[in-house]
């Protein structure tokens, strides 16, 4: 039977209540318990057609700034993190989170109630196999070409994860040609896409093989990257989007997939990487003797755990940046010999540098973190309403569009994957070595290219429409 948003409602508040329960004799946990609860309330009483964008941000926030940090005022000794923290530490923090919710949903309900918007109508399946084809053989000379430097695609995989910590570095020329082998996770898609509503070759014994080998190319340019993050960001769009092209609701056994696919992948993906060339991982040794949920938990810790030590740094230690590094993320997709000058350090190296002392781009500060490091106050009410209305925009530009091809649902779903990655990491170099290849390049392309026409039109309210307002 299913669940309404009412019948889920006693349920989830419940659950976080019980969560603010056990932490009443810590007060400003129970504040984060009360935001939690606001933030349910909303995702669940607004009016909305199954899921969306929103409630993605809305999952994601009651996890990194309500759950986690309750986990880490109440049992830190478990969590371990960088720097030791009292829970007056987080008040303060508290009203940054909380502002900021509120104004990506300001931000991400302008956008979706705008009376002007574009759509696209219908898709060309000759044009979409041509964009296919043209990422597939660009992405697969790419990964062969950067794999040669490394001696072959064997030996960039079982080195993948020194080369990715920065402990074995080429000097070839053909370096550059790590990002565009990315565009394999887009020919990926729409080879799926396309596979699962086929215009010619109906034959399931054709399509099954060619699915088959589609994912396995999609997997052989994850491991390269050692990034336990693409493992999800190959798979969950093309399961995700599944269901939302279909409109069907996922059953038991599609939840367990992707439940058990994330949190195996989150919580021993580095111990499966390192062992690939025999070695443990710093990160398993450490969590050898954690449980499960404790080693899940501090792959988020990061995001709330960053915002004390940058209140009481900035801006005497770090100056803000004023979204500097918006335009240093675009820009870094060129070599520095082209660009003429050296770009400079990202946030997450300020960062780190606050949390361990160490100028490297190990430790991101989130998303509020992010906005924080950008204009300080300011930065919460500007970056919040521009991160909540461009998510509003895409939900309600690429969301018209799922029911009309495959794709469309998977590059939605996609996107998902990317507010996650932003809201942890806020990082926008990382943001657009992981995304602009591997996604946007090829979503672009469906949209102008594959796509039969693009329409603006002004949005007339239901109540207008029926003639009741």
């Amino acid at each position: 039977m299913a669940i309404t948003k009412w019948g889920m409602l006693p349920l989830g508040l419940l659950t976080v209540l019980l969560v603010g329960t056990m932490s009443a004799h810590h007060p400003v946990a129970s504040l984060y318990a009360v935001m939690g609860l606001v933030v349910l309330a909303v995702e669940l009483l607004r009016e909305k057609k199954g899921w969306d964008l929103l409630t993605v941000i809305n999952a994601l926030y009651i996890w990194l700034y309500s759950i986690v940090p309750m986990v880490l005022i109440t049992v830190p000794e478990d969590i371990g993190f960088f720097v030791d923290f009292s829970q007056e530490d987080f008040l303060v923090p508290f009203l940054m989170v909380m502002a900021t919710y509120v104004c990506i949903v300001f931000g991400f309900l302008t956008a979706k109630n705008s009376p002007r918007g574009i759509e696209i109508e219908g898709i060309e399946h000759r044009k979409l196999s041509w964009l296919f084809w043209f990422l597939l053989i660009v992405g697969i000379a790419s990964l062969l070409g950067f794999g040669a430097v490394y001696g072959g695609i064997d030996n960039l995989i079982k080195n993948a994860d020194r080369i990715r910590s920065g402990f074995l570095k080429a000097s070839s020329p053909l370096v550059f040609l790590r990002s565009p082998s990315a565009f394999i996770f887009s020919a990926v898609w729409i080879g799926v896409a396309m596979l699962i509503k086929p215009e010619r070759f109906h034959n399931k014994v054709w399509r099954y093989s060619a699915g088959i080998v589609l994912v396995a190319l999609g997997i052989v340019e994850a491991l390269s990257t050692a990034g336990r993050s693409q493992l999800l960001f190959l798979f969950l769009p093309m399961i995700v989007g599944y269901f939302k092209w279909t409109g069907k609701r996922p059953n038991i056994g599609a939840l367990l997939l992707i439940g058990v696919l994330g949190i195996t992948i989150v919580v021993f993906g580095s111990q499966i990487f390192a062992a690939m060339h025999g070695e443990k991982s710093a990160k398993s040794k450490l969590d050898e003797d954690a449980g499960v949920f404790t080693a899940f938990t501090k792959e988020f810790v990061h995001p709330i755990g960053s915002l004390p030590v940058l209140l009481d740094a900035m801006p005497q230690k770090v100056e803000p940046n004023f979204f500097f590094d918006v335009p240093v993320g675009v820009l870094q997709v060129a070599p520095e010999k082209l660009l003429g000058f050296a770009l400079p350090g990202t946030v997450a190296a300020y960062n780190t540098e606050l949390l361990l002392g160490i100028f490297t781009p190990t430790v991101p500060p989130g998303l509020v973190g992010f906005f924080y490091y950008s204009a300080l106050w300011a930065g919460i009410p500007i970056g919040g309403f521009l991160f909540g209305y461009l998510h509003g925009w895409l939900d309600r530009f690429i969301g018209s569009a799922v029911h009309l091809h495959p794709i469309f649902g998977i590059y939605y779903a996609s996107i998902t994957i990317t507010i996650v990655g932003f809201m942890m990491g806020g990082d926008t170099r990382v943001y657009v070595n992981l995304y602009l290849y591997g996604l946007w390049i090829g979503c672009i392309g469906c949209v102008f290219l594959a796509a039969k026409k693009i329409k603006f039109r002004r949005y007339v309210p239901a109540r207008e429409r029926l003639g009741k307002g």
